[in-house]
C-alpha cells in the first residue's frame, strides 16, 4: 500500500473527512473497499476517491457493521461505567472504567469478524450469526490480541485526534483481520 505516490494525500482526505458527520461515510466506504480486497486476497493498493457513489453506498454497509460490533459494545461498557460510578461505595473510580476497556480492546476484532461474515456472503442475516463471530474471534485471539490492543491504545491515547487514529487503525487492522479470517475457513 505504501508504494502509491498518492498514498499520503489519500490518507490524509480519509483521515480528515472521519471528522465530519456525514461526510465520514465516504471514508467508512473507502475502509470497505480496504476490506473487499483483502477478502479477496488482492494484493492490497489503496482505493482512490473518485467513485463518490460507490464510497457512499459501502460506507453506508461498514457503518452498519460498525455500529453493531463496535458502537454497541462501547455504549453498553459506557453505560456500565455509569452505573458503576454510582454505585461504586468507595471502589476506585478507575474500576468502573474496566467493562468500557474491555469493549474497546475486543470491539475492533468482532467489528472484523463481522465485515468478513458480511462480505463472506453479501447476506445482513450473516451479521447475526453471533456464535460464529464469537468463535471465529476466540479461535483468533492470540493472533488478533497486538493488533486491537494497539487500535484500543491509539484510540485513548489519540482521542483529541479521533479522526486519524479511528481511520488509520482500522486501515491497518481491516486487512490484517480480514486476510488472517478469511484463510482460517
Amino acid at each position: 500500500m505504501r508504494r502509491d505516490e498518492s498514498f499520503v494525500k489519500k490518507m490524509a482526505i480519509g483521515c480528515g473527512i472521519t471528522f465530519v458527520p456525514i461526510l465520514n461515510i465516504f471514508a467508512f466506504g473507502f475502509l470497505f473497499q480496504v476490506a473487499k480486497q483483502a477478502r479477496r486476497g488482492e494484493k492490497m493498493t489503496v482505493p482512490e476517491w473518485r467513485q463518490w457513489d460507490a464510497l457512499f453506498v459501502d460506507g453506508i454497509r461498514f457503518l452498519i457493521v460498525l455500529t453493531a460490533y463496535f458502537v454497541m459494545p462501547l455504549a453498553v461498557g459506557w453505560l456500565l461505567i455509569n452505573i458503576l460510578s454510582v454505585l461504586s461505595l468507595g471502589i476506585p473510580l478507575n474500576v468502573a472504567y474496566l467493562p468500557f476497556s474491555i469493549a474497546l480492546l475486543l470491539a475492533p476484532a468482532f467489528t472484523c469478524v463481522g465485515l468478513t461474515r458480511f462480505l463472506d456472503t453479501d447476506d445482513w442475516l450473516a451479521l447475526f450469526e453471533f456464535k460464529e463471530i464469537v468463535s471465529n474471534v476466540v479461535s483468533a485471539r492470540e493472533i488478533l490480541f497486538v493488533p486491537s490492543l494497539i487500535f484500543a491504545a491509539m484510540q485513548f491515547f489519540l482521542f483529541p485526534l479521533y479522526g486519524i487514529s479511528f481511520f488509520l487503525g482500522f486501515l491497518f487492522i481491516l486487512p490484517y483481520y480480514t486476510a488472517y479470517i478469511s484463510k482460517k475457513r
